[in-house]
């Protein structure tokens, strides 16, 4: 089974703040979405956050993408 994964690159000082904000979601929502988010600070570029989320399929990735509780986040 292959699987899929999203690579999201942020620039922010505020590492602490969106790893705390991605536990928050999976309490919240632990039946939607990714099977893995990883929040990491690139160590190369400063205020550099890259944020990795794996999902079963990407079939699962896009469903997720559609969901209005995602969609809705800012």
């Amino acid at each position: 089974m292959s699987g899929f994964i999203q690579i999201i690159e942020s620039k922010s000082s505020k590492l602490d703040e969106m790893m705390a904000f991605n536990e928050e979601w999976r309490r919240r929502y632990p039946d939607m979405g990714p099977g893995r988010v990883m929040v990491c600070a690139d160590r190369d570029n400063e205020d550099t956050i890259v944020t990795v989320v794996e999902f079963p399929s990407y079939e699962a990735a896009m469903k997720n993408n559609e969901d209005p509780a995602t969609t809705g986040v800012r």
